[in-house]
């Protein structure tokens, strides 16, 4: 009977551990809105693809599309192109967890008015399935290049 007191006890931790473990992931999963990421479970994702149920197959259509917006929408800015100024435009961005595009900025760049162009672009893009994390939609931050080769 003297191990009984000892038994409760032990269940007594045992149970105030449990209930401070399930507080930190709860406390943890508020954090998650109010967080930007640069890595989580399943990154964000151009739309366009959604129905492709293969995950690699979906990554490489969501690149695909978010190549031909950027193709089908970049103006090679005519003072470079009269220039042959050629090079890459690294615009960092934030999909938030509603897939918009925002806190856009040039991170490198070659020329200003390519700078302009590639960050229009950009930020006319539609919205992005966001980024996951814990099954929670979350935002995430990202580099994107944009080539300006003539």
């Amino acid at each position: 009977m003297k191990s009984l007191p000892y038994f409760i006890a032990l269940l007594l931790c045992f149970a105030s551990f449990t209930a401070s473990s399930q507080s930190d992931v709860s406390q943890d999963d508020s954090r998650l809105s109010e967080t930007t990421f640069s890595v989580v479970e399943q990154m964000p994702e151009y739309p366009g693809c959604e129905s492709v149920l293969d995950n690699t197959a979906r990554k490489n259509c969501a690149y695909k599309n978010m190549i031909k917006y950027i193709s089908d929408n970049l103006v090679y800015p005519s003072e470079a192109k009269a220039a042959k100024l050629e090079g890459t435009v690294v615009v960092s961005l934030i999909v938030d967890k509603e897939g918009a595009i925002t806190k856009t900025q040039v991170v490198e760049g070659f020329d200003p008015a390519c700078e302009a162009e590639a960050l229009r672009v950009i930020n006319e893009m539609p919205n992005w399935k966001p980024g996951m994390m814990r099954d929670r939609p979350v935002a995430v931050s990202m580099n994107l290049p944009i080539r300006f080769s003539l």
